[in-house]
């Protein structure tokens, strides 16, 4: 309630978002986001076309819950995430801001893209191209937006 000499006021004001329940058939479904776990190995490159056919990006990881959701359900290790060495910067590939997470020391990058590793051993002395497996991405988008007032 406020007051000044002339009004008194109460109320409130509330902003909601109804999401899509549910990810698509084969997408694990975690914090707002669906996850596509693809155990053929591909270059970071080809991984991410292949997200980008799918409506998605090779993962962004912004929390150390997120990392443990993808490290549990990797199939195999190590796998390829989306974030992506731009000169002396890290990039998501979806667009997000690179927050420094506090998991990011647990990150290898290879070929200029990132590595996630369940037992943090990853060979560099591999001969060729870096294939393998990869986890996708993409956010469930709100169904509807709404607000509610109240004033009295």
């Amino acid at each position: 309630m406020s007051s000044d000499s002339s009004v008194t006021s109460t109320g409130f004001f509330a902003e909601y978002y109804s999401y899509l329940a549910k990810c698509e058939e084969g997408w694990l479904g975690h914090e707002g986001a669906c996850y596509s776990f693809e155990e053929e190995p591909k270059t970071a490159p080809e991984a991410q076309l292949e997200c980008e056919k799918a409506g998605a990006n090779l993962a962004s990881v912004h929390s150390e819950e997120e990392y443990s959701f993808i490290s549990a359900n990797a199939p195999s290790s190590p796998l390829w995430i989306g974030l992506k060495k731009h000169g002396s910067r890290s990039i998501w590939t979806d667009g997000s801001a690179f927050d420094d997470v506090d998991v990011s020391s647990k990150f290898h990058f290879e070929d200029g893209f990132a590595l996630v590793s369940k037992d943090q051993s990853i060979r560099d002395d591999l001969p060729g191209d870096k294939e393998y497996p990869f986890v996708c991405k993409k956010l469930l988008k709100p169904m509807s937006v709404g607000s509610i007032s109240h004033q009295s």
